[in-house]
């Protein structure tokens, strides 16, 4: 808004904006004379981040024995309630042929506990609920995507790789092309911290700078937890998949 308001009204404010006690009318003042009680929501904690982000997800998958238990339960229940045929007695009903039935949650969408824990644990990289909203969206669009024949090995590290580039796509948007950039320009074994830090060293932005270098504080404190992926051969795999889910880097993949 005070960047529309220093674009439309240009020549009643003038370069460079005034400040707020300078006694000249400010973009600033103008909002403040409209809005006259502002309220800055303050960023989640960690902690508040992450609990959010697991009910968002929803408990974990259980395998296909869980679901069969499931179905045979009730099963059992509409038998005893409605009879052996699953009638209520001295009632009739027309027999309905069902030659297949789709199941409407299949197992690539379905998160095992592993993706959950590890997701909640990024909540540090993740600003905002909305921000922390979108990576969920994110990622089970991503995960549907992997085919049955590679969820295992999918599973086996290349999910967490997936997860961090999202959240820095999610979390670090004005940065996300110099870091995708990085990943995947960087030695296949070299590790993604350092490759963060030259890319912070070299970006003649101070916000890009500082971004990558809070995305790699995000690192440092996951690997005190967690097993992040390092090598940057990984992350650079899944660049061209992940730099389409945000208009900061949907012009990445034919740069």
């Amino acid at each position: 808004m005070l960047s529309a308001l220093k674009t439309h009204y240009r020549e009643l404010f003038g370069p460079p904006l005034p400040a707020m006690d300078s006694g000249v009318g400010s973009p600033l003042d103008y909002l403040d004379k409209i809005f006259q009680i502002p309220f800055v929501v303050s960023r989640p904690s960690a902690g508040a981040t992450s609990r959010y982000i697991r009910s968002l997800l929803g408990p974990p998958w259980r395998g296909e024995d869980a679901d069969v238990t499931a179905h045979a339960e009730t099963a059992e229940g509409t038998g005893a309630a409605s009879g052996a045929d699953g009638v209520a007695p001295g009632t009739r009903r027309p027999s309905v042929a069902v030659p297949e039935v789709r199941d409407l949650r299949p197992d690539t969408l379905q998160l095992r506990a592993d993706e959950i824990a590890f997701m909640a644990s990024l909540a540090s990289l993740v600003p905002t609920p909305r921000a922390a909203k979108k990576l969920v969206n994110l990622y089970r669009l991503t995960r549907i995507g992997v085919s049955a024949a590679d969820v295992d090995a999918f599973l086996d590290g290349d999910f967490k790789a997936v997860q961090l580039l999202l959240a820095v796509v999610v979390g670090f948007p004005g940065a996300a092309r110099t870091v995708l950039t990085a990943f995947a320009e960087a030695p296949p074994e070299q590790d993604v911290r350092e490759v963060l830090r030259t890319a912070a060293e070299n970006a003649p932005e101070p916000d890009v700078k500082q971004s990558c270098l809070g995305i790699v504080a995000g690192f440092d404190e996951l690997a005190h937890r967690e097993s992040p992926p390092v090598a940057a051969e990984l992350y650079a795999r899944w660049c061209p998949v992940i730099a389409r889910f945000s208009f900061h880097t949907g012009g990445w993949i034919n740069r």
